[in-house]
């Protein structure tokens, strides 16, 4: 799930939450009959919409929106909470937290705030550290997760630049960087190693329709990995 932004004011909550809903319930519906290890959600960052009282960015961009800093976090903690508890009916379930650049304090805060919701439950697990950066290593797979918003060279530099990730790339095979940010879907194979920017299900806010930055599609993306044979296969779930 890359940029929700609970609380744009381009969507009600209902309507947001109607959109997540589709997409777990087809999840659900397309893992029947699979035998899964595990399922990584992976929240890439903006998820919240601002991040402080004042309805701002973490930089201090100023943004409209639909209610206060307590009604988004409250909603966007029920929200991710029915998301896990969903998920896990079918396996195991690790969440991933990477923040955006609208909401670095606050998704850090959801994601201690779920972490200590499931402390007691051995099938939930969210990660809850600090990096820009994370790796994750699947078998012969490394998937590298980043918000993106960042150069594009750096971006796609982000295995090598780093020493752990460059630990994990010598060890597998198929890599892939999966990017947040820009809402819509991009799919670039740079010497071997695939960078897709994974879309939002959101529609766009002011700042966008201002900028010209509309008429994507709305949707997100999962992956099913072999351990063995990499990426088995794509699924595109679109939001109406």
């Amino acid at each position: 799930l890359a940029d929700i932004h609970v609380a744009n004011e381009s969507l009600s909550h209902e309507e947001l939450i109607e959109r997540v809903k589709h997409v777990v319930f087809e999840i659900k519906r397309r893992t029947i009959g699979l035998q899964l290890e595990e399922i990584i959600l992976v929240q890439l960052g903006d998820i919240f919409h601002f991040d402080n009282y004042n309805r701002q960015t973490t930089s201090g961009t100023q943004v409209t929106s639909i209610g206060n800093y307590q009604d988004m976090f409250d909603k966007g903690v029920e929200l991710m909470i029915w998301v896990l508890d969903e998920l896990s009916s079918i396996t195991k379930v690790r969440m991933i937290n990477i923040f955006g650049n609208h909401d670095k304090v606050t998704s850090y805060a959801l994601a201690k705030t779920l972490s200590a919701y499931y402390k007691n439950n051995e099938n939930i697990n969210v990660d809850t550290t600090h990096d820009v950066v994370k790796f994750l290593e699947i078998g012969l797979n490394s998937v590298a997760l980043i918000h993106g918003d960042m150069p594009k060279q750096n971006i796609h530099n982000v295995f090598t630049t780093d020493k752990d990730g460059r630990k994990i790339l010598g060890r597998t095979i198929f890599s892939e960087i999966h990017v947040g940010h820009l809402h819509h879907e991009i799919s670039l194979d740079k010497n071997g190693v695939i960078t897709r920017w994974i879309p939002s299900i959101t529609l766009p806010d002011e700042w966008h329709v201002a900028n010209g930055y509309r008429g994507a599609k709305q949707g997100t993306q999962c992956f099913l990995w072999d351990k063995e044979n990499g990426l088995e296969s794509t699924w595109t779930i679109n939001c109406k």
